[in-house]
């Protein structure tokens, strides 16, 4: 009897640290998926565009071909007014002001994402763009109209 109890609890050990250790792996498999980093600090960029050209929420956002984050919320907000928020999530990567922000796609009608262009000459002295400011974007190249002619 004690020999059938003393492997019960060994089963229900080992059951319990293949669980803990299962719901770890979920979690930084799902954290992977959606580019969250919740152990460095986000830079959050509200870019106003005159056409986001399909661009939609989650689309990846790009610095220097570098995956740096990705876009939060995308609103519209008047006739040619769509409001962007982007969030920079890269550890080593601080957006300032000057910075350039164009929509792309991926081929011809391929995924939309956010290219950022880093100042030519970047100054030491330049803040990074915070939360409250909104900068203006360049609007999206639509290829796929030049194909209609």
């Amino acid at each position: 009897m004690e020999e059938s109890n003393r492997s019960n609890i060994v089963a229900d050990g080992s059951l319990g640290i293949f669980t803990t250790v299962a719901i770890i792996l979920l979690l930084w498999g799902l954290c992977w998926l959606k580019n969250y980093y919740p152990f460095y600090s986000k830079q959050h960029i509200n870019v106003m565009f005159g056409n986001v050209g399909g661009l939609h929420a989650s689309a990846l956002v790009f610095v220097d071909g570098i995956k740096a984050g990705t876009v939060e919320k995308v609103t519209w907000k008047s006739n040619n007014q769509v409001l962007v928020r982007l969030r920079i999530t890269h550890p080593d990567i601080i957006i300032p002001f000057g910075a350039r922000f164009n929509i792309l796609a991926n081929g011809i009608i391929g995924a939309r994402y956010v290219d950022i262009t880093l100042p030519e000459q970047p100054d030491a002295t330049q803040k990074p763009i915070d939360d409250t400011t909104i900068v203006q974007g360049e609007s999206a190249l639509r290829p796929e109209l030049g194909l209609c002619i």
